[in-house]
Order: structure tokens, then sequence, then C-alpha cells
């Protein structure tokens, strides 16, 4: 996974294959923050997001550069996402498949593009994994309780 991430970094802080349509909004939008930097205001009269904006106001207080603010969003993201689908880590032809099919289909739609979407993303799918987790420890005590009883 670490891989995966080091690849979409590289790809994200280079501008590989050329910059997002979003891009130009979030570049405004960090200079913006950084204007704000250590200022409550901001977060207050955003129409952002409220932890994006946070997330966009500390990183922008700490740093001039925007791409590397962006590249931290994109990093996040798939650092998240790559802690929602470690359950299949032991399978490495299907994490492959995983990794092959979002690097084609949803990488650069969300990663590149719709950042913020591709962060509400990850957490989502963060939820469910331990949502899910969660039930089938549930239905397992469930099922221990009934055979001893």
């Amino acid at each position: 996974m670490a891989i995966f991430v080091a690849i979409a970094f590289f790809i994200v802080i280079t501008q590989l294959f050329g910059v997002s349509r979003d891009y130009t909004n979030y570049d405004s939008f960090f200079s913006t923050a950084r204007r704000f930097a250590f200022d409550f205001e901001f977060l207050e009269t955003t129409r952002i997001e409220p932890i994006f904006t946070f997330l966009t106001w500390l990183s922008a207080s700490f740093t001039k550069n925007n791409l590397l603010i962006y590249s931290f969003f994109v990093c996040l993201s798939l650092w998240v996402k790559g802690i929602a689908v470690s359950q299949v880590r032991n399978s490495w032809p299907v994490m492959f498949f995983v990794a092959l099919f979002y690097g084609a289909r949803f990488f650069p739609l969300l990663e590149m593009t719709q950042i913020r979407a591709a962060l509400s993303s990850s957490f989502l799918l963060l939820a469910m994994k331990y949502s899910l987790t969660q039930l089938s420890q549930n239905l397992d005590s469930r099922k221990t309780v009934e055979m001893t009883g």
C-alpha cells in the first residue's frame, strides 16, 4: 500500500498528467487560508466542509507551497483508504486488483480533481470497515453464547 501512496504522491506533486480542472480553485482556497493564518475568522466564514477547512488552515499556516498542501490531502485520503482495505492485505492478488482498479478508474477523478470528495469517501470506507468489523464480532459472540448456552 505504501508503494501505491508513494506513486500517487509523485504523480500529484509533479502534476504528471497536467493540472486538474479544480486545482486552481484549491490553489486559491489554500492561498486564502494562508492570509488568515492563525486567525479563527477563516474557519467561521468559509462555505467549505469544517474538517477540510481546518486542515487547510492548519497546513497553510506552516507552508507556502500549495502543491504540497494538495499532495498532503491526496496522501491522507489514500492512507485512510489503505486502512479501510487493509483486511484484504493477506491476499496479494485481490489487493493488486483493487489498487489497479482504483488507480485506473477513481484516482484521476477523486485524488487528482475532487480532493474533498476523495477525503469524504476515504472516511466513509473507514467507517464501513469498522462498522462491519463490529457487526461481525457481535455475530460471533452471539454464536458463542448460543453454542455454550
